[in-house]
């Protein structure tokens, strides 16, 4: 009964040993893949919002250059230029801050191994 439970104890270990080694060898051989899809993965998105930042703050330039020219036109609804005024002067300052407060894509261009250290590094936080 022993030399029979030692047996299947054995056999156990052994299945466990090759199915560790099995998956060892899966996850080095995807690793790379996985950081790649990572990294087009956050630069991506990071992109959207920069280009989005970019976006609203061009439109906000060119909604107040307007208001600008009827205001010294003398437009006659003021209130309504005044009001498309300081919309597009708060939707400038999110389209500056959506623009410079996503970078990641140009960090992940220019330092990937750096992005993918700070990322980590917040994984772990």
């Amino acid at each position: 009964m022993n030399e029979q439970l030692q047996a299947a104890l054995l056999s156990i270990l052994n299945s466990t040993i090759s199915a560790a080694t099995v998956a060892k060898d899966f996850l080095l051989a995807e690793i790379p893949e996985v950081i790649r899809q990572l990294l087009i993965w956050k630069a991506v998105e990071s992109g959207i919002w920069f280009g989005l930042g970019v976006v609203l703050t061009a439109l906000s330039v060119f909604v107040l250059t307007k208001a600008v020219k009827f205001w010294k036109a003398g437009y006659e609804k003021m209130d309504a230029a005044m009001f498309c005024s300081v919309a597009t002067v708060l939707s400038g300052g999110c389209g500056i801050c959506f623009t410079f407060t996503n970078l990641t894509w140009l960090k992940i261009l220019i330092a990937p191994k750096l992005y993918l250290i700070e990322y980590a590094a917040s994984l772990v936080k």
